[in-house]
């Protein structure tokens, strides 16, 4: 491995965000540098990917440089204020409220929880508590009224 410069070490401790997900086709967990295209790795755990990644994120950054290709600057975080406006037909926010009844718990709660499931960022409890019940339940609604 070439030596690393010191404009590169320097571009290592800029904020870019990491993306580190569960997948089962390649491997257990694949962690990537959106912002940096092909730059991944994939390990049998959390910190074995994002350890990987940074072996990744040097050898990327060392390519480009010595191509003298230009290096993608951070992107800054999605402003995001934790409020969402969502429009959705009427049957089913029927459904979805009847579900978080049945759950025992708030609308707010249970889209949270299948929100988070969906984009792999939901608690191992919360997600197993209402994703599998939840989505039989609305299975069998929409078959009777199908």
């Amino acid at each position: 491995m070439t030596r690393i410069t010191r404009s590169a070490e320097e571009i290592l401790k800029q904020p870019y965000p990491v993306r580190l997900w569960r997948d089962e086709s390649s491997g257990p967990f694949r962690a990537e540098v959106p912002d940096w295209p092909g730059c991944l790795a994939h390990g049998s755990s959390p910190e074995s990917a994002l350890r990987k990644l940074r072996d990744a994120q040097r050898s990327w950054l060392e390519d480009c440089l010595e191509r003298g290709l230009p290096i993608p600057p951070p992107h800054p975080p999605a402003d995001a204020s934790g409020r969402l406006v969502l429009r959705l037909p009427r049957s089913l926010h029927r459904r979805l409220a009847l579900l978080a009844r049945t759950e025992d718990v708030s609308l707010n709660t249970l889209l949270i929880s299948l929100l988070s499931g969906s984009v792999g960022l939901g608690e191992e409890r919360s997600t197993q508590r209402h994703r599998a019940p939840v989505a039989a339940r609305v299975a069998a609604t929409s078959r009777r009224r199908g």
